[in-house]
């Protein structure tokens, strides 16, 4: 009997010490290093699917899938103080998530509008992001449409390198070399 009793302290007591450490883990506040967002104003969160079309007989059993929708996330905030919502639309080979957050870890614009009390609405057209690529449905083999950057592009588009070898190379053509 005092075998079992003190079989049952030890079990007590190692439970409440895991008990203990994983309060004091879930405690500690996330480390800076990891970029996050207060979601102190989001009431409400959510996601769904637009349009679309069931196509195709794929896989061994000949399901269809659906091709061509639009995923679009939804976020609340609490107090809702603009009768019209904000829809974010993003560009050629970008997705909705670029409206959350900034490369370098601050709240995106989605969270400034959830703030100043707009339902906000970011989507990602079809075959992009987080919507379903259907191939022959989202374009054929050699013309797919989707408009993806290459790395050379990026470039082009998003930093001021290319534009400085662009600017050398017209001067020097233009002016240096005759």
């Amino acid at each position: 009997m005092k075998l079992r009793f003190a079989l049952l302290l030890i079990v007590i007591g190692l439970a409440g010490s895991a008990h203990a450490q994983a309060q004091s883990h879930a405690a500690r506040a996330v480390p800076s290093t990891i970029p996050t967002v207060a979601l102190d104003n989001v009431g409400r969160h959510g996601f769904f699917f637009a349009g679309g079309k069931y196509v195709g007989e794929l896989g061994p059993n000949k399901e269809s899938t659906m091709g061509g929708a639009m995923y679009v996330e939804v976020m609340v905030p609490k107090q809702i103080r603009s009768p019209y919502p904000v829809v974010f639309l993003h560009g050629a080979g970008q997705t909705g998530v670029d409206w959350l957050q900034t490369p370098d870890g601050r709240p995106g614009w989605a969270y400034n509008f959830l703030e100043m009390g707009y339902v906000v609405y970011l989507q990602d057209f079809p075959a992009r992001g987080r919507s379903q690529y259907v191939p022959g449905v989202d374009g054929a083999p050699g013309q797919l449409n989707l408009n993806i950057r290459t790395a050379p592009n990026l470039e082009e588009t998003f930093t001021a390198m290319a534009f400085a070898r662009k600017s050398i190379l017209f001067f020097v053509t233009k002016f240096l070399v005759k």
